[in-house]
């Protein structure tokens, strides 16, 4: 019962200190998800993992302006990319990670383009 109640404060204590402008991205799967987990996502788990796919990308080098997933602008744009996603998934039978892929090309967001 002691552990139960240290793991609970724990939970609290660090929910507590999240930063409120990017509370939103722990609603999101770190993994992502497939198309049939994209489709069937609710709108703040989208919107949660579009934003980790943006992260993860630049981390890995592939995102050409760190402005792109910092400050205000960081939750627009993974707004706008799980726009793209819903949209895209519908006529293209490619992956999430093309279609993600794709999207960041296609905005000019690639560190390539």
């Amino acid at each position: 019962m002691k552990k139960f109640i240290l793991a609970t404060v724990a939970v609290v204590s660090l929910s507590a200190c999240m930063d409120d402008e990017t509370k939103w991205l722990y609603e999101g799967n770190p993994d992502g998800l497939n198309r049939q987990e994209w489709s069937q996502a609710y709108p703040d788990l989208k919107l949660g993992t579009a934003g980790r796919w943006l992260q993860s990308l630049d981390e890995k080098g592939f995102i050409k302006d760190k402005a792109l997933v910092s400050g205000p602008e960081f939750k627009q744009n993974a707004q706008k990319l799980a726009d793209f996603l819903d949209s895209s998934i519908n006529v293209s039978q490619a992956e999430t990670n093309h279609l993600v892929a794709s999207c960041v090309q296609t905005m000019g967001w690639a560190s390539n383009s």
